[in-house]
């Protein structure tokens, strides 16, 4: 546990609220002294912003743009303002954002707010607000500017624009982040000249001051927030929180009071009294955050007259294409899944979320190798194979649930062996590195991809193959892809799976293997999982909707010929084999569903496997000597260029099917690989995984439940994780 929770704990201890100060002299640390050699975090626990702008003078990112010099200015040139309607009179609830925010999120906390607010559209067009505002039949305001922005933009210079609102009406206003929703009405917060809720225990000043929600009147404080902000904005310099660095940072210089606010005021667990629901933070709208559900079901109860939420409108689409889908109509199907994905788009950030970088540092590690899972029927058999043989050289081995495993400061030091290299794991990156972790990287998501420059760039974030300490390549070909994109130690190591297929036995029964997980993902809605794939490939851009509507299409046309497939292969009752992300409720009435049994135990079953052109199922069974049928041509997979592609007499093609030529991987070389990566960083140290593990607090949900059905074969010490020891 580091020392801000350690902090938080003894907080509730002493019925303090955790992570909500009672007053501006709550900040800091109470019963814990963090200690430091850092100057700058020294200058930050003493509130010396003069020094601290000096220690990060020059520095990249948010600890870039602190400091106590700061210009008085006159005005501010910025982008051109329209009225559209008078704002109201006396105390105003402010929302600023751009037309794709206040459609998703701004109609439905306006609807929630009432009369007595204004609203600021950055970018976008106003009309649709407008109607949104008349429908309500409110008294709102609606101004317009359009700056070509983006979201440090919008999320900055709203202070500037609401200072100057205030200057404008003289009256005491709130400002609230636009993904909010008021539960009491606005006017049930204080009227105060500077009002914010502040956080106690951080370690970084620009998570003192929460931006969530604030209150005031124009005065010297906001004059000096907004100058602040437009100090950085004119060296082009706004970087995300900035907005919440110049709250501290003037605050620091100008040492005014500050009205707090409370848990009820500001509301994060939802109370059934509090004023403003807030929902920041990562994965605010995914089903598999239980702690935020009576937020979002509160959200989803708001009614706009004459209109649907955008969350309802793209649920009745999704359900559209899928229905369309099932009933074989498949070039409606493409067309909806593709306005589908289109919408989806359109309603997300237009940069990815920032994220804190970080550098190589040497660290020294236990003998411990943490083997996190994402897929069991995907990457489990090899990971257990893999811990019996390090088990065997005198490590002590962690095969679990990766969800729960990336609590990385609650685990002692030792090698990660981690799955996947996309931008959602550059956080993941980060935190093991600051934990004292070293990370192995060996990318169980390429495995199967065809070895190309096209596939591999949009597929991995080059900040975890720089943060990474050695890269596993499975084959020379794929070391060559990667020493293209990073200086990292890239090593051929094979992997296990090729091992584990070559000894699979040959069965009886036929395999119909499915892909249709895009478009029949399950736990998640199709906007949740395109939400989450963008983040995944690194934001909005026009290579990651290509990438999608290629997967979308390619999948269309493979349930096609998977249907045919069950339809042909019928005499032969053959086993349908769903692909593990998959709602498997979508095919149970066409046939007999294969459990979730790993592949390469099923493999014992099989005398032929049916799979669709670039499936992974179509690689493993190469390697296993199984007859395979490939289903129609494409994708992105290996297996899209293993035998031949076939659109009819599928019944023939399976009486005469014949295993496949392997394709060329390496030697299975990795245990010696990691003790290579050990012994330069050994360090010998009796750790407690199994108590580690007692005090970690995470619950699975049926999304992880899904991935990860069964028990690794080790000791249990938490829910799917076991341990070996030597």
């Amino acid at each position: 546990m580091d020392i801000t929770a350690k902090e938080w704990e003894a907080r509730s201890e002493n019925g303090l609220p955790p992570y909500h100060a009672v007053d501006q002299y709550d900040v800091g640390f109470k019963y814990h002294n963090p200690e430091t050699d850092d100057p700058a975090l020294k200058a930050f626990f003493t509130d010396d912003l003069d020094a601290l702008g000096k220690e990060w003078k020059g520095a990249s990112g948010i600890r870039g743009v602190f400091s106590d010099r700061v210009p008085l200015y006159m005005g501010y040139s910025l982008p051109a303002v329209e009225e559209i309607r008078p704002p109201p009179k006396g105390f105003t609830a402010c929302l600023y954002c751009d037309g794709v925010y206040f459609d998703k999120f701004g109609a439905a906390l306006l609807a929630s707010l009432g009369d007595g607010c204004h609203v600021h559209l950055m970018d976008g067009d106003w009309k649709p607000a407008l109607k949104v505002i008349e429908s309500l039949g409110l008294d709102t305001g609606l101004y317009a500017e359009q700056p070509d922005a983006d979201p440090e933009y919008y999320h900055s210079i709203r202070f500037i624009r609401w200072y100057q609102f205030m200057k404008k009406t003289g009256e005491y206003s709130c400002l609230l982040d636009v993904d909010a929703i008021a539960n009491r009405p606005h006017t049930d917060l204080p009227r105060a000249e500077v009002g914010m809720r502040l956080r106690p225990a951080r370690l970084e000043p620009w998570n003192v001051c929460n931006a969530s929600v604030c209150v005031g009147k124009a005065n010297r404080y906001w004059k000096g927030v907004a100058d602040y902000i437009y100090h950085y904005y004119l060296q082009d310099k706004l970087v995300w929180q900035i907005d919440q660095a110049a709250l501290w940072a003037v605050w620091k210089k100008q040492e005014n009071d500050i009205h707090t606010l409370g848990e009820k005021e500001v509301s994060y667990d939802y109370d059934d009294d509090g004023i403003i629901w807030c929902n920041s933070g990562r994965n605010k709208w995914l089903k598999n955050d239980p702690d935020r559900q009576k937020y979002r079901s509160k959200f989803n109860s708001i009614i706009i007259p004459g209109r649907e939420t955008p969350a309802q409108s793209l649920l009745l689409l999704e359900k559209e294409a899928k229905k369309a889908l099932e009933d074989l109509n498949l070039d409606e199907a493409k067309r909806l899944y593709l306005r589908l994905l289109r919408r989806c788009f359109e309603g997300m950030p237009q940069k990815p979320p920032y994220i804190e970088e970080t550098e190589r540092q040497n660290r020294k590690i236990g003998k411990i190798l943490y083997l996190p899972v994402e897929i069991s029927a995907r990457e489990l058999s090899s990971r257990e194979w893999l811990a019996e043989e390090m088990a065997r050289r005198g490590w002590q081995i962690v095969v679990g649930a990766r969800w729960q495993m990336q609590e990385w400061e609650n685990l002692p030091p030792g090698v990660i062996l981690w799955k996947s290299a996309n931008t959602q794991d550059v956080g993941v990156f980060t935190d093991a590195i600051n934990a004292g972790h070293l990370i192995a990287l060996m990318d169980e998501e390429l495995f199967p991809m065809r070895p190309s420059m096209e596939l591999y760039g949009p597929s991995v974030d080059r900040r975890c193959l720089d943060y990474a300490d050695v890269i596993f390549a499975h084959s020379e070909e794929q070391k060559k892809l990667f020493e293209e994109l990073t200086e990292t130690p890239v090593e051929v190591a094979g992997n296990p799976r090729t091992l584990l297929t070559e000894r699979a036995k040959r069965g009886k029964r036929v395999l119909i293997c499915t892909m249709t997980g895009t478009l029949n993902n399950y736990g998640r809605t199709f906007p949740e999982m395109v939400f989450g794939t963008v983040k995944l490939l690194g934001g909005v851009s026009e290579e990651t909707f290509d990438f999608l509507a290629y997967q979308i299409c390619h999948e269309i046309q493979g349930y096609g010929l998977i249907r045919q497939a069950i339809s042909d292969l019928k005499p032969l009752k053959p086993l349908i084999r769903c692909h593990p992300s998959e709602d498997v409720a979508f095919w149970r009435k066409m046939g007999d569903l294969d459990d979730r049994t790993p592949f390469t135990e099923r493999l014992n079953d099989a005398r032929c496997v049916v799979h669709v052109s670039g499936c992974g199922t179509g690689l493993e069974s190469a390697f296993a000597g199984v007859p395979t049928v490939r289903l129609g041509e494409g994708g992105h997979g290996l297996s899209s260029m293993i035998g031949k592609g076939v659109e009819k007499d599928i019944f023939k093609a399976v009486a005469e099917a014949k295993p496949q030529k392997k394709p060329e991987f390496a030697e299975v070389t990795l245990p010696d690989a990691i003790e290579g990566l050990y012994e330069g960083n050994a360090f010998k140290c009796s750790f407690d995984i199994e108590k580690a593990y007692q005090a970690m607090d995470w619950e699975p949900l049926d999304f992880h439940k899904n991935k990860f059905p069964k028990d690794p074969a080790g000791k249990i010490i938490a829910w799917r994780t076991a341990l070996w020891k030597p």
